[in-house]
């Protein structure tokens, strides 16, 4: 039997000391402005970084306005803090559409 990817690395150790968030945007043309959220997570002199690619703008202003509000220091584990992921509530304020939230996974 094949094992998923997430099952080839949900045992991998994972510490995260602090994340932050930073704006990104990009011009597509004259009446649209994409915006997205650069993650940055450290821990143990390792960094990693994503992009939260949540389509609406005002979610991302949002989200950049409340900053780094959660604490991800606990999990030990990818797949630990895959789970932590799954059990915050990412988006500070209620999403602008609520299929959203399906997308603003930063595992």
């Amino acid at each position: 039997m094949r094992m998923s990817t997430f099952e080839r690395v949900a045992d991998l150790p994972v510490k995260v000391e602090r994340y932050e968030l930073s704006g990104l945007s990009f011009k597509a043309n004259e009446n649209f402005e994409r915006l997205s959220t650069l993650v940055r997570m450290y821990g143990a002199g390792e960094e990693g970084q994503g992009e939260d690619v949540t389509y609406e703008g005002l979610d991302q202003i949002a989200l950049q306005d409340a900053g780094p509000v959660h604490d991800l220091s606990g999990p030990g584990s990818f797949g630990e803090l895959c789970d932590l992921f799954g059990r915050l509530d990412l988006f500070p304020v209620p999403p602008e559409r609520d299929v959203s939230r399906l997308y603003r996974r930063w595992a």
